[in-house]
């Protein structure tokens, strides 16, 4: 199977790409992601208030008439020399497929920083989670704790606190993170308590309670990319160009999973028109 252009990621920045693909005029696209729906890792989120865009990106997205495959993992990719097509090896539940591309967009993404990949000190206790992980367990109609202290540095995490505060009746605490930094966790089987620092005056806190939710910084997802001639840097971010370019002609990448972090929609158009020029 040859394709014109494949999308390496449907959370936002891929449905994002895919929509300004076919704004240009693009046809022949295939779309794929690792989850079962589209949006990425927030989408069980955006029947909330607020997340009114999201939402609507994503129905927009499904109108799209590109292939669009769920569940698939791209387990390898392989550049192309001397003007010739890249191949890419994914893992579908149908089994595995190799196609090739003309060109590709990678907007793979990143999983939230955890506890786990910070030097927080303290127990490991039950009860430290990130968002998402929350997220999870309210799906599946259960909750993170009874008393849940929760870092808030996103949309994502301040989402969680109200649905856990005026749906769940959670007791919930906030911390800030423009004011405070986690400093050490406490329990045994679960946690206690958290203590925090006060980043303007260094005074210690401590919030007693049975969960904690915190995530920090974000993993890039690029483990695919190991081994090609796509440059990472030191923390496995794709490395690009202001334009989304990385280090292999014809193959972009933009969103979470790069460098540049966070990309305007404007640059999105104008860099995929230029790749199609």
């Amino acid at each position: 199977m040859k394709y014109e252009l494949v999308i390496i990621g449907a959370g936002l920045t891929g449905i994002e790409t895919a929509l300004k693909a076919h704004e240009l005029g693009l046809k022949d696209v295939l779309v794929v992601d690792y989850h079962d729906e589209f949006g990425g890792f927030s989408n069980p989120l955006f029947h909330e208030e607020g997340f009114e865009a999201e939402k609507k990106l994503v129905e927009t997205f499904k109108e799209l008439p590109y292939e669009k495959w769920t569940k698939a993992t791209v387990t390898g990719l392989f550049e192309a020399f001397a003007g010739g097509n890249h191949e890419l090896n994914i893992q579908t539940s149908s089994g595995t497929k190799d196609i090739t591309a003309e060109k590709i967009i990678i907007c793979s993404g990143a999983l939230e920083k955890p506890r786990e990949a910070h030097k927080i000190d303290g127990t490991r206790p039950a009860g430290v989670m990130t968002p998402t992980m929350a997220i999870g367990l309210m799906n599946r109609n259960l909750l993170p704790g009874k008393k849940v202290a929760v870092y808030e540095n996103s949309k994502t995490s301040r989402a969680v606190s109200a649905i856990l505060a005026t749906k769940q009746g959670v007791d919930v605490v906030t911390v800030q993170a423009d004011d405070y930094a986690v400093h050490k966790i406490h329990g045994t089987s679960r946690v206690e308590k958290v203590d925090i620092k006060n980043k303007h005056n260094d005074q210690m806190e401590s919030l007693d309670c049975d969960s904690f939710i915190f995530s920090e910084g974000f993993i890039p997802s690029t483990f695919f990319l190991k081994g090609t001639g796509i440059e990472l840097n030191d923390q496995h971010f794709v490395v690009t160009n202001h334009a989304g370019q990385t280090s292999v002609e014809n193959i972009l990448a933009f969103g979470h999973c790069t460098d540049q972090f966070e990309v305007a929609s404007e640059r999105i158009e104008a860099s995929v028109k230029q790749l199609f020029q």
